[in-house]
């Protein structure tokens, strides 16, 4: 009894240390919320790391694919036939066949403006890509020969003048277009790639003014089954809605509405995504099947709502730069925004998971068109064409990827009832990736939402103190296969409630997956 008495007053030492974890930020890119209220899934910065369902990973890498453009590729066009398919690139001299990639030929047609819009369009004598620029005269391939399309070519366009032909969109089998500083569309006969155009105006119903910028189809059920339903876009912000097959004719052609979302951002302002059609305007990048459901626009209906005070910085900037363009990539569940943040030489790209509708920015792609073809991803850069998201290196450069998670409390997910907002001192930090190669990594914190406080990293793969954006560390080469690093970092910061991991990993060979985040800590008080 004695000796058990003596042991029930011996108490084992108090674990003073804790650990807690941040998840990696999956939820994506958020420049809406304060950072004081904002989820512990998201970041206020994520460069060149894409967010998945389970893990942040840093992008993927591009490779060159078409080389010897003597100016800036501006438009990828595909061809495609049952027997046939092509790729061509589009800038300021000509039209180029890049199909087999490598240093290109002689252009396959002359022009004077690369930046233009492409249809391809079948009818019984075959199949035809038609390219235009409100400058050149039209284009017009059939797999074989290009053909400049006037009022007295082989496949004549009468009616209008051909070289103001600025956008054009397949609609219920027929070809239409938008000219230069119009308010006016037009329209061809069924199942023809030439004849006699018919005007069909529609400057009486914009209050706005401005010019047709666009045209789009939006594939709908309205009820009795899936139709498609033409959608003009104006440069003030208005859109026209009809549904129907013959414009000519009341019976068959009916106008739905008109709606003022914002003003659109460039021509290639449209894109179809899955059953809705996306419009990129100044206000952010909605579906229409949102955009449209009120009277007045809802712009937490937008894809880029989390993101909308950067998109709308992004638009006003860089707004009238050429180069703006949505493309879906199925194969990565992707929506790529292209930003042409400086006219001719830089880009950035805007990247909605469209799985979880997480963003992130890519940089380092200098594109300024984007193009899906034979399932793989090219953007037109300075001088060449450019397989994107592909290798793990930007043509055997590094790829540098950049984070600030949101701020937590490091309340642990098993105990959610636990209160963690008292005071800690932070000692050790550690970020939890699936990697398979060599990468260096840079790791610090800060503390209670201050960006501007000092800190150090205390670390023996470190030969002296670092800057957060200059200094890359803590190389490690790992073997082929993937294995989860996990090494702790020691960290000198004040003391504080809340903390934010903020990352940089270089690397142009690995595959390299963020997971977590694990923070050792001493707790104090709550003051």
């Amino acid at each position: 009894m004695k000796k058990q008495a003596m042991q029930s007053q011996v108490n084992p030492a108090q674990q003073i240390a804790q650990l807690g974890s941040a998840p990696a930020p999956v939820g994506g890119w958020n420049a809406r919320d304060s950072i004081a209220n904002m989820a512990p899934t998201d970041a206020t910065i994520l460069d060149n790391f894409y967010p998945s369902a389970s893990s942040v990973d840093l992008r993927q890498g591009s490779l060159t694919y078409a080389t010897g453009f003597a100016t800036r590729v501006q438009t990828l066009m595909s061809y495609s036939s049952p027997t046939v398919q092509k790729l061509f690139g589009c800038n300021s001299t000509g039209i180029f066949d890049v199909s087999v990639g490598g240093a290109i030929g002689a252009a396959v047609t002359s022009l004077t403006v690369g930046s233009g819009q492409y249809a391809n369009f079948s009818t019984a004598a075959g199949s035809y890509l038609m390219y235009v620029n409100g400058v050149d005269k039209p284009r017009l391939y059939d797999g074989t020969v290009w053909e400049s399309v006037d009022s007295v070519s082989a496949h004549a366009i009468t009616g209008l003048t051909t070289t103001s032909i600025v956008s054009i969109n397949a609609f219920k089998n027929r070809l239409w277009f938008c000219l230069s500083g119009s308010l006016d569309v037009y329209y061809l006969p069924v199942a023809s790639i030439g004849g006699a155009a018919t005007v069909f105006p529609l400057g009486g119903l914009f209050t706005r003014g401005g010019y047709l910028t666009a045209m789009g189809t939006w594939t709908i059920d309205g009820g009795n089954g899936v139709d498609d339903l033409a959608v003009f876009a104006t440069s003030e912000g208005e859109m026209a809605i009809y549904k129907g097959t013959d414009p000519s004719s009341p019976s068959t052609w009916a106008l739905i509405g008109i709606f003022y979302i914002g003003e659109p951002v460039g021509r290639r302002c449209f894109c179809k995504y899955g059953g809705d059609l996306l419009f990129l305007c100044k206000q952010g990048l909605f579906p229409l099947s949102k955009a449209l459901q009120t009277a007045s626009l809802d712009h937490t209906q937008a894809l880029s709502d989390k993101i909308n005070p950067a998109f709308a910085a992004a638009t006003t900037a860089y707004g009238n730069n050429l180069g703006w363009q949505i493309t879906v990539f199925p194969l990565n569940n992707a929506v790529i925004v292209n930003v042409p943040t400086y006219i001719g030489t830089a880009a950035d790209q805007y990247i909605m998971n469209t799985v979880t509708q997480s963003w992130c920015r890519f940089q380092g792609w200098n594109a300024a068109c984007f193009l899906v073809w034979k399932g793989n991803l090219y953007y037109g850069s300075e001088t060449t064409v450019v397989q994107a998201w592909t290798t793990n290196s930007d043509d055997g450069n590094y790829i540098t990827g950049t984070a600030l998670t949101a701020y937590s409390y490091l309340t642990p997910s098993y105990a959610p009832f636990m209160n963690q907002t008292g005071l800690k001192h932070f000692k050790l930090i550690r970020p939890v990736l699936l990697i398979n190669g060599a990468f260096d990594l840079y790791i610090g914190v800060n503390v209670d939402f201050n960006d501007s406080q000092d800190y150090s990293i205390a670390s023996a793969a470190q030969a002296s103190g670092s800057l957060w954006d200059t200094a890359l560390w803590d190389t490690g080469i790992y073997g082929s296969g993937p294995v989860t690093s996990k090494d702790w970092n020691s960290i000198q910061v004040n003391d504080g409630y809340a903390v934010a991991a903020k990352m940089q990993i270089r690397s142009k060979i690995a595959n390299v997956k963020w997971q977590s985040t694990d923070f050792v800590y001493e707790r104090g008080g709550v003051i």
